[in-house]
């Protein structure tokens, strides 16, 4: 059996020529990265809150390791990714965020261990 019309192919992505990579300023990457570590404080603070309702051992799980990404993502970036960090003050306000979040992750495993 033949088929009438050609089979559906995608598209070939081509890299970047590396001039275009260049136009790409500091600033934008900085933007771009500030975002991506905001959305995973965003997604951090959800599960939180799903575990302050639903108080089960991988709820606890889940905002631990989500805390613990959060806390790397913080640390300040080595020399080829100088660019992809938050501000410092805002840097320093969310590792702040983050001891917080350990403390009260802390509270609730152990009001967990009480209840079961």
């Amino acid at each position: 059996m033949q088929l009438s019309h050609a089979p559906h192919r995608r598209p070939v992505l081509a890299a970047k020529p590396s001039a275009e990579r260049q136009l790409r300023s500091p600033a934008a990457a900085s933007e771009q990265a500030a975002g991506e570590i905001s959305a995973y404080i965003a997604l951090r603070d959800r599960l939180l809150e799903k575990a302050e309702g639903s108080r089960t051992e991988s709820n606890l799980d889940r905002v631990a390791s989500a805390n613990e990404f959060v806390e790397n993502c913080l640390r300040p970036a080595r020399a080829p990714y100088a660019a992809q960090h938050l501000p410092p003050a805002e840097a320093a306000c969310e590792r702040q965020r983050c001891e917080a979040v350990r403390l009260r992750l802390s509270h609730l495993r152990a009001t967990f261990a009480q209840a079961a």
